[in-house]
């Protein structure tokens, strides 16, 4: 992402009706699962509900300037604390989310507005919301941290990348993978292979990197 584009954030509505995604079907290869990451049990987490997708290592560029979230940014500035971003679908919000952290305050104005860098951690799935903290301006919910398993299949990675580098060079865009490929490919790249937000969001429910690798194969081989 190019450090100057910014997602504005918006006026958000009064967030109800979250709905859950169910999560696609295995598609992860047959052999020996690793232990999953250990994740930490549910804990509350602040949120900030947007129009967009974030994945987890990807960076984040804001435009603060709604108060509630003025107050967030400040805090996580002050005492470290790591946020969520939910995506604002029709009919209300999708219950998978991505823990933020803090990255940078880019700019601040003379009206408090800023421009922020954030950096996604992991996924969460959200079990509870609560529109207005108690004692806050903004929203949060109880969320319970997802897994993450780095496995891949060699194969279909390098198939992966060898369509992504071809798409981008017939698009004449700069950005190529190479090797070493980065962990968590798919997030890498997953804002970059036309997927939808519906989509985005499935990718984002996937917890085994060769089961996310597949489906962007997917895509991209229908793509042709």
């Amino acid at each position: 992402m190019n450090r100057r584009s910014c997602l504005f954030a918006i006026t958000l509505i009064a967030c109800t009706g979250w709905t859950h995604l169910a999560s696609p079907g295995v598609l992860a290869a047959a052999s020996p699962e690793p232990p999953a990451e250990v994740q930490p049990a549910t804990r509350f987490l602040p949120l900030f509900p947007l129009r967009m997708v974030a994945f987890p290592g990807e960076l984040v560029f804001l435009h603060i300037f709604e108060p509630r979230y003025k107050q967030l940014i400040t805090e996580s500035a002050y005492n470290g604390i790591s946020f969520g971003i939910v995506t604002i679908v029709p009919g209300g919000g999708s219950s998978i989310g991505t823990e933020m952290n803090l990255e940078d305050i880019l700019r601040t104005d003379d009206s408090g507005n800023m421009d922020v860098a954030l950096r996604g951690i992991r996924t969460f799935e959200l079990q509870s919301f609560q529109r207005v903290v108690d004692g806050k301006l903004y929203s949060g919910g109880q969320v319970t941290f997802n897994s993450n398993d780095h496995r891949i299949e060699h194969e279909t990675q390098e198939t992966l990348v060898q369509l992504y580098n071809a798409m981008q060079d017939a698009a004449g865009r700069r950005k190529k993978i190479v090797a070493p490929y980065p962990d968590n490919l798919s997030f890498v790249i997953g804002h970059d292979v036309g997927l939808s937000q519906a989509e985005e969001l499935q990718l984002l429910t996937m917890p085994v990197e060769h089961q996310r690798q597949l489906y962007l194969l997917q895509q991209l081989m229908r793509s042709q």
